[in-house]
């Protein structure tokens, strides 16, 4: 009964992966088809290994679900291949991992007990240093290779959002409009003003406004930012296509020496990535902006009503 528990847990793991990549794919055509791969590989394994436990497949389960856990680590610190930067931690991921992990240690932990086949049958200490090995090859490895091959394939990278013209001409109705904004913050010869965004719906995506001014002798660029409200927090950027305005995500924000950069409808903004609650006309949340000179400072969004 013993040799079921890794077969159950990467089956687990291996929906899951199924179940989240259509709203990866959404995201990044690569990413949606890495996790459809990881997926139906881990239910594959899965079924073989229940069928006939090998040493071979013993192996290989190790170094997918493993590697997939190592994997999912990196990204979380370091920028996702196919992506514009480190991806958030979420409940699924948590749940899918632990999955993992839990049929990786039940492997680990079988083969020191001799409970799959005599063949391979080791030292208790082992396994253990075989499973860190091969997680830590084929994860490392992967990124690396997917890393590789990011700017090789631009298409499978993430998705611009179509902003139809009809939608573009109602914002331009509000840019004159004076909104509500968030107070002047000042951070060395920076000024951040009339930080603003607009309403949205708890698990989706809210647009943040505001104005950057450098007063100083050298160029700055805006380059993270973050909020206990988000998820993530993306940077994007607008333009045409024909008739259609598309939105592009962008790595950062430059700010020119004596210059300003304005983030408005119609132009730039910071893009709050699965929000975790309901953002209605008059709220006020903190958002946290990061410079490449390094300054940080904290601005007070507030929400405006359309």
């Amino acid at each position: 009964m013993t040799s079921y528990i890794p077969v159950i847990a990467i089956i687990l793991a291996g929906v899951i992966h199924l179940g989240v990549a259509p709203e990866h794919y959404a995201h990044a055509p690569a990413h949606g088809a890495f996790f459809v791969l990881a997926g139906v590989a881990e239910i594959l394994w899965a079924l073989a290994f229940w069928r006939r436990p090998t040493p071979r497949r013993y192996h290989l389960g190790l170094a997918l679900a493993g590697g997939l856990i190592v994997l999912w680590a990196v990204t979380r610190v370091l920028p996702a291949p196919f992506g514009h930067g480190p991806e958030p931690v979420n409940a699924s991921g948590l749940v899918c991992k632990a999955s993992e992990l839990i049929g990786v240690l039940s492997l680990v932990m079988l083969a020191a007990q001799g409970q799959l086949i005599e063949a391979i049958r080791q030292p208790p200490l082992r396994p253990v240093g075989e499973a860190l090995a091969l997680a830590l090859v084929v994860g490392l490895v992967s990124y690396g290779v997917g890393y590789a091959a990011t700017p090789l394939l631009p298409t499978l990278g993430p998705q611009e959002e179509p902003v139809h013209e009809e939608h573009m001409q109602g914002e331009s109705a509000h840019e004159h409009e004076a909104p509500l904004a968030g107070p002047t913050v000042v951070i060395g010869e920076l000024r951040i003003e009339g930080a603003w965004a607009w309403p949205a719906t708890a698990g989706g995506g809210a647009a943040v406004y505001l104005t950057i001014v450098n007063s100083g002798h050298m160029a700055d660029a805006l380059v993270s930012a973050h909020t206990e409200l988000a998820q993530t927090v993306e940077f994007h950027e607008m333009h045409m296509e024909g008739d259609v305005m598309h939105m592009q995500p962008v790595s950062q924000f430059e700010v020119p020496a004596h210059g300003q950069v304005a983030l408005q409808p119609g132009d730039g903004h910071l893009m709050l990535i699965g929000l975790k609650r309901d953002l209605k006309p008059g709220d006020r949340f903190p958002l946290g902006l990061h410079f490449a000179s390094g300054g940080e400072v904290t601005v007070t969004v507030e929400v405006r009503q359309p």
